[in-house]
């Protein structure tokens, strides 16, 4: 996006789908300017390059209905929840790099990409949270529910088709009372309706998927307003774009870790450069929280103070605490005198 000549030109906005961004669009030097040509003409002495979250993250959101384009090096062909090939990443975000650096005598700081997993959007909603009655958790596993479906699958095991461990897996029960995992669907799983089309690919969610935050609201609402057995995450599965099932995971990690690779040698080779591990301060706050001397910040969802409501972007406070970060880097680094931030003075957001 940084380099694209067309997210200036106001004419993109009424277009179906927007060709043009409505923030650039009230300030791009020229119609077919770029985002990048239009911040390098300021000839900054200084800049911060912290792009690149969404090469992934509109993935990982979309809970991996887009495509892994690996190997695919024309970002042109991606579609809008796509995860970028890591080659095409570093082409383009070296010449992001080549255009603010300029001479070569302007510094910066290079951010790198959180892991999703350590974001409130994917880390609020448990695999978990469904209380059940007794009559229901029977209803739900009896032959006019989910028996029907455990016993197709045990048939196929017989078969041969599957493993004992896939049959497991697939393997779908509920109880009386808290912790019951939701439905999913799982389309790494072996497609058993070639032998019966009642066999879906679905099974319950387990700890290491991520089921996204949206579906705090939708689990266990009507999928059918007429039918009351369609509730979502029980009756009826969650859809693919609910939630990110491990092999996702693992290609959103494979990307990301390729980005910020290439991230990190940039700044590497380059004295004027340094490379901010905001991924290990995302990873503290999910892990342990951070102390900032006059206060703290969690990344619970809604009352750590650290992120925004949705689920994603931080606070003000919580971006005060990453600017303390860099403007640590800057004085340690480059002699600077920047003076700290606190981030009690600037604001957060509280969910009672």
């Amino acid at each position: 996006h940084l380099v694209s000549t067309g997210l200036g030109n106001a004419a993109g906005l009424l277009t179906n789908p927007a060709t043009a961004n409505p923030y650039f669009v009230r300030f791009a030097s020229a119609p077919d300017t770029s985002m990048i040509v239009d911040a390098a003409t300021q000839q900054p002495t200084f800049f911060v390059l912290w792009i690149g979250n969404f090469d992934v993250l509109s993935y990982a959101t979309g809970g991996g209905t887009g495509e892994n384009q690996l190997d695919n090096d024309d970002p042109t062909t991606y579609g809008s929840e796509d995860i970028t090939d890591p080659t095409a990443f570093a082409a383009v975000y070296s010449g992001l790099v080549t255009a603010m650096v300029g001479a070569g005598t302007n510094k910066g700081l290079l951010v790198n990409i959180p892991d999703v997993s350590t974001l409130p959007y994917f880390t609020t909603v448990p695999h978990n949270p469904v209380p059940l009655d007794q009559e229901t958790a029977d209803t739900l596993n009896s032959m006019l529910a989910y028996g029907a479906y455990n016993a197709g699958v045990q048939q196929i095991l017989g078969l041969g088709a599957i493993t004992q461990e896939e049959a497991d897996q697939r393997t779908i029960t509920f109880s009386a009372g808290e912790g019951n995992a939701v439905v999913i669907m799982d389309e790494s799983l072996t497609d058993l309706t070639v032998y019966n089309p009642a066999l879906t690919s679905m099974r319950q969610a387990t700890a290491d998927d991520l089921l996204v935050l949206t579906t705090m609201s939708k689990i266990g609402s009507l999928a059918d307003p007429a039918n009351e057995q369609s509730a979502w995450g029980v009756g009826v599965p969650l859809t693919d774009s609910d939630v990110l099932i491990p092999g996702e995971i693992e290609e959103i990690n494979t990307a990301r870790l390729a980005f910020n690779a290439s991230i990190e040698t940039l700044a590497t080779d380059n004295d004027n450069l340094l490379y901010i591990d905001v991924a290990a301060f995302m990873a503290e706050l999910n892990d342990t929280g951070i102390d900032y001397g006059t206060g703290s910040i969690t990344s619970s969802y809604g009352t750590g103070g650290a992120f925004s409501l949705d689920g994603i972007h931080p606070t003000a406070r919580g971006y005060a605490v990453i600017a303390n970060i860099m403007i640590e880097a800057i004085n340690t680094n480059f002699n600077a005198t920047i003076p700290m931030v606190d981030p009690e003075l600037y604001s957060t957001i509280f969910v009672k």
